[in-house]
């Protein structure tokens, strides 16, 4: 039996509203951190770009591209293999009723990078996170990051986030720079890479 796939309008329907007050809010942590890069562009969420007529096929081929080659071995490959069977809306769509979303950064040439993430009720885990490789070399892994972790905080459904596993390099330079700030923020930051917010 195949699965339902629903129109990338519908999607909206099924996401909680999690869109921060506007995409600026996102920056602030990364402000805070000091690692904001001032020619990042802001994010958009990919559900929202997805149903975005304008926007919707360079995004689908983009998600497409990184659906379809996973990191070897990760948990990501091992919960989506059967996906790669369908076409890339009918996979897409399912990824999005599992909860898989993400921020992706456009700009006038394409797009820059992405977070990629799934909510798990009020838990969000980030599991991707790339720069394209014109935009490597500086902050902008950071930035992004940071940006995701200002907007799970923004929604009042989350209670805690993930950047990575404390075995994680990036994970860990991430907890480092938030940690000296937490008290003050009035969220807790775990050495193994989860972050309680206090609501």
């Amino acid at each position: 039996m195949k699965p339902p796939v629903i129109s990338f309008q519908q999607m909206k329907s099924l996401m909680p509203d999690e869109k921060p007050a506007s995409a600026s809010s996102v920056r602030w942590l990364a402000e805070l951190c000091g690692v904001a890069e001032a020619s990042a562009p802001l994010p958009r969420l990919a559900s929202e770009m997805l149903a975005d007529s304008e926007c919707t096929a360079p995004t689908r081929d983009y998600i497409a591209r990184w659906m379809r080659n996973p990191d070897a071995g990760s948990t990501f490959e091992s919960r989506t293999s059967l996906l790669h069977e369908l076409p890339d809306e009918a996979a897409i769509s399912l990824l999005v009723q599992r909860g898989y979303d993400g921020l992706i950064y456009p700009t006038e040439d394409g797009i820059a990078g992405h977070v990629f993430f799934q909510r798990h009720d009020s838990e969000v885990n980030a599991f991707s996170v790339a720069v394209t490789e014109c935009f490597r070399g500086g902050r902008w892994w950071a930035t992004f990051s940071l940006d995701f972790v200002a907007f799970a905080a923004s929604a009042s459904c989350n209670r805690r986030a993930s950047v990575g596993t404390g075995k994680n390099h990036v994970a860990r330079l991430l907890v480092k720079l938030m940690q000296p700030h937490a008290s003050s923020i009035g969220w807790k930051v775990n050495d193994n890479g989860w972050i309680d917010f206090v609501k």
